[in-house]
C-alpha cells in the first residue's frame, strides 16, 4: 500500500527536523522540483530553488540550528495538493539577530505541495517569523 501524499509531507518533515539533506532528501522530491519561498524576515526577496540548492540548503541547518521542530496544526489534501499550516520552532548554535545562542525562534509556516507520483515536485512556502 502506498503512502498518501499528506503522510509523504509528515515523513518529510520528520526528515527535515532530524535534519536530513542530501541522498536523504531526495526521494521525497521529483527531479524536477521548484520551490518558491515568498519574501520573509530571512529572505525579503524571497527566492526559487530547485533540487540542487534544495540539497545545499538542507545541509546548512545543522551547522546554525541545535534542533529544530515542525508541529502540524491541520493538513489538507486536495488532489495531487497538500495544504500544512505548522509551527516551526528551532534552537540556535550561533548567535542570530538579537537571537543568542541557545535562544529560539519561531515561524508559523504555510507549505503549499503539489505532488507528482508520490513525490514532492513544487513546494511553495508563507514563513511568518516572530521577532528575533
Amino acid at each position: 500500500m502506498t503512502n498518501s501524499n499528506s503522510e509523504v509531507v509528515r515523513q518529510y518533515l520528520a526528515a527535515l527536523e532530524s535534519f536530513a539533506h542530501g541522498e536523504a532528501l531526495a526521494p521525497f522530491f521529483t527531479e524536477d522540483v521548484v520551490m518558491h519561498e515568498l519574501p520573509n524576515r530571512l529572505v525579503p526577496a524571497g527566492q526559487v530553488r530547485h533540487l540542487a540548492e534544495l540539497s545545499v540548503a538542507s545541509a546548512q541547518a545543522p551547522k546554525v540550528l541545535a534542533e529544530q521542530k515542525y508541529a502540524v496544526r491541520r493538513v489538507l489534501e486536495v488532489g495531487d495538493q497538500v495544504v500544512v499550516d505548522t509551527d516551526w520552532s528551532a534552537t540556535l548554535k550561533v548567535p542570530f539577530g538579537q537571537t543568542p545562542v541557545g535562544g529560539q525562534m519561531r515561524a508559523r509556516i504555510a507549505m503549499f505541495l503539489r505532488f507528482r507520483e508520490g513525490r514532492i515536485c513544487e513546494q511553495t512556502n508563507f514563513d511568518c517569523y516572530e521577532p528575533f
